[in-house]
Parts: structure tokens; C-alpha cells; sequence
């Protein structure tokens, strides 16, 4: 016996059937969609954490030229701090040799006037104890000013050291 449908329920059958087949395939277009679209932005991200990655490298980088310049420049004020340091002890040793040489000088002729008072004439140039205080005196004042300017070198060196290391930091 053959089973008679009536025609809604056939024409309902045939929509319930199109309907769900629509379904699936706007499920299928819309699962399509979203995959494109978690794709591109999986691109992007990767695209962006590539460029992020990029700019630190070249900041540091950077930073490492800067810190190098830095070191350079601290290295250049220390040799020269140490170099000027060494100048004005060398000075300060020459000022105290030469010091104790026209000391000696002065005594030696001041011994050779005492030995020849019988000499009428008065003494004159090296043979001349005034003479030789005098230019004891001059030579000790100049190198005291030259000590004086050799230590101030010293200490602008050492500030400009001290700035150098704050740079640094």
C-alpha cells in the first residue's frame, strides 16, 4: 500500500531538507570566513612581533655603540688624568731636585766667600750669595706656580673624570 503523503507535508519535508543543507553550508562558508580571517590576523601578529623583535635588536645595538663611545671616552680622560697627574709629580720631584741643588749651590758659594773675604772686590754672578738667594727665590716662586697649575690640571682631570663616569651611568 503506498503510503500517501499529503502535499504540505511533502513541500514541508523538501524545505526542512533545503533548509538544513543551507545550514550546513553557511556553517561551512562561515567556518571558512573565520579561518581566512584568524589567519590574516595570526599574519599580522607574527608580522608585528617580527618588526618589535627587529627595532629592540637595533636598539640594543645602539645602546651598545653609545655604551662603547662612553667606555672610549672614559678610557681617554683617564689616561690623560693619569698622564697629567704623572706630569705634575715629575714636576713636583724636578722643583724639590732643584731646590735642594741651589741650596747646595748657594752654600757652596757662600763657603768659597767666606774662604776668600781677603778678596777685596765683592762677589759677582755664581760667586755672589745675593745673587744666588735671589735667583733661589725667583726659581722657587715659579716652581711653586708651576706646581699649583700642575695640581689644578690635576683636579679639573679628575672632575672631568668624575663627569665622564656620571655620563656613564
Amino acid at each position: 500500500m503506498p503510503v500517501v503523503m499529503p502535499a504540505w507535508a511533502r513541500y514541508g519535508a523538501v524545505a526542512a531538507l533545503s533548509a538544513a543543507a543551507a545550514g550546513a553550508g553557511a556553517w561551512t562558508a562561515q567556518e571558512w570566513r573565520l579561518n581566512a580571517r584568524n589567519s590574516d590576523q595570526a599574519a599580522e601578529i607574527a608580522q608585528e612581533r617580527e618588526d618589535h623583535a627587529e627595532a629592540a635588536r637595533t636598539a640594543e645595538a645602539d645602546q651598545r655603540a653609545i655604551e662603547f663611545a662612553r667606555m672610549e671616552a672614559n678610557a681617554h680622560v683617564t689616561h690623560q688624568t693619569h698622564e697629567r697627574l704623572a706630569a705634575a709629580a715629575a714636576a713636583v720631584r724636578d722643583r724639590e731636585f732643584a731646590i735642594v741643588g741651589l741650596r747646595n749651590a748657594l752654600a757652596a758659594a757662600e763657603s768659597r766667600s767666606g774662604q776668600a773675604s781677603g778678596d777685596p772686590g765683592p762677589g759677582t754672578g755664581a760667586n755672589d750669595p745675593a745673587t744666588l738667594r735671589t735667583v733661589v727665590r725667583e726659581c722657587t716662586a715659579e716652581y711653586s706656580t708651576m706646581v699649583g697649575n700642575a695640581v689644578g690640571a690635576g683636579v679639573a682631570a679628575t672632575g672631568l673624570q668624575e663627569y665622564a663616569g656620571d655620563m656613564q651611568r
